[in-house]
């Protein structure tokens, strides 16, 4: 009975609106925040020491995910910029939800802080998109 109670209120509290809110927040200011730096620091120490297939693969997490989030940004920002077919709309946030997790396979190709911030960079893109309902 207790547990019962306990997920319960979890559940009450992460579907609070602030919660929305913050999370959000955190994965639209965040995310740019870990690829610039991950670039960074791939750029500077890993980028020679990483043979060529290896430094390409990752450089493409970070494009996925930077596209990714740029799906969310525009989500959350409410414009009309998803495109629209008559009157069906036509929602691609699922092809940037399987961007996320693409991305979060191939980080694991760079080494050191960089593959660690390009890994949290997802996990806070994939909490962004289960607080925004896609997961």
């Amino acid at each position: 009975m207790l547990d019962d109670s306990a997920a319960l209120l979890w559940t009450v509290m992460l579907d609070s609106p602030i919660v929305r809110l913050a999370t959000s927040a955190m994965s639209v200011v965040g995310v740019p925040v870990l690829l610039v730096s991950a670039c960074e620091a791939w750029a500077t120490r890993e980028r020679v020491a990483l043979p060529s297939w290896r430094n390409g693969i990752g450089l493409t997490a970070v494009s996925l995910l930077a596209l990714a989030w740029m799906w969310f940004a525009i989500g959350l920002a409410d414009t009309p910029l998803t495109p629209k077919l008559g009157a069906m709309f036509i929602d691609l946030t699922v092809l940037a939800v399987i961007c996320t997790y693409v991305a979060t396979a191939f980080a694991c190709s760079w080494k050191g802080r960089c593959r660690l911030e390009v890994l949290a960079a997802c996990v806070l893109m994939g909490v962004g998109w289960r607080f925004f309902g896609y997961t």
